[in-house]
């Protein structure tokens, strides 16, 4: 940088200082285009916060908010195993669409087979349940809680669950 371009700035940067540190100097309301941007994503993700709450799906009572969960450290197959749980479809609870089957019965309980059921109901699973010290919520069970998602793998491989997810 030459001389002279040296003290334009040295001036330029002197003027803004004084500039801000004056009182009569006025302020202007004006919108950066960044300032804009983050205003409209907050905008738009309060609007789809909003429109997500006032459904009623299977995962928005697991997932109460529409921000990402991070599944740090999980290979594609567990990832793949805990969002079909999230989602409540399953090959073991929902293949019987594809092979035009009658949807599956729990053989101890009776009851409908669904992934809330296996996670949190069923009697067959009790121990595993009680080992791992899962919870008894769905949402508290398939939430974003990284060690939470670490027991649900481990239970889906230790009941052998896991191939069938």
């Amino acid at each position: 940088m030459d001389t002279r371009t040296y003290w334009y700035y040295r001036q330029r940067n002197t003027y803004a200082k004084f500039a801000i540190s004056n009182n009569d100097t006025p302020l202007l309301d004006s919108l950066t285009y960044d300032d804009f941007k983050n205003s409209l994503k907050t905008y738009i993700r309060k609007k789809w916060h909003i429109s997500w709450n006032n459904q009623s799906t299977k995962l928005n009572q697991i997932k109460s908010t529409t921000f990402r969960w991070e599944n740090p450290n999980l290979n594609r197959k567990d990832e793949t195993s805990l969002n079909r749980l999230r989602i409540g479809h399953t090959r073991l609870t929902h293949g019987y669409l594809m092979s035009k089957d009658k949807p599956p019965y729990c053989e101890a309980c009776g009851q409908r087979l669904t992934v809330k059921h296996i996670l949190t109901e069923c009697q067959i699973y009790d121990q595993e349940r009680m080992d791992l010290n899962l919870t008894d919520t769905l949402d508290a069970t398939l939430g974003p809680n990284p060690d939470q998602n670490r027991k649900i793998l481990k239970f889906l491989k230790l009941t052998n669950l896991i191939d069938k997810i």
